[in-house]
């Protein structure tokens, strides 16, 4: 098992924009194209909040097909749509984790 997780910083001019493309479009079109275990969480730091959000958005791939599935075609959905929106505002990396349980 494989967890892919994405670490997004949002500004906060653009916060409430983004945290609405993300539950109500990115998120539905994971779980449609077969995405079943998503977790979407706000990380809690002692940083700078006043800068912007950190988000993490964590999806279970049960294999390397589904992972590169996911990080290609429907991320890439994602970053067409988010990049012309909010530019460099949200900042975001990828980490891929496997189960070691």
């Amino acid at each position: 098992m494989y967890l892919y997780n994405i670490s997004f910083f949002v500004e906060h001019d653009v916060h409430d924009r983004w945290l609405e493309l993300v539950r109500d479009k990115f998120i539905p079109l994971l779980t449609a194209n077969g995405c079943s275990r998503v977790r979407f969480c706000r990380v809690l730091r002692d940083g700078h909040p006043s800068e912007g959000a950190t988000y993490a958005l964590m999806v279970e791939c049960p294999g390397m097909e589904e992972y590169r599935r996911l990080a290609g075609e429907l991320f890439d959905e994602y970053r067409t749509v988010a990049q012309p929106l909010f530019g460099d505002r949200v900042q975001w990396f990828a980490t891929l984790l496997k189960d070691v349980q």
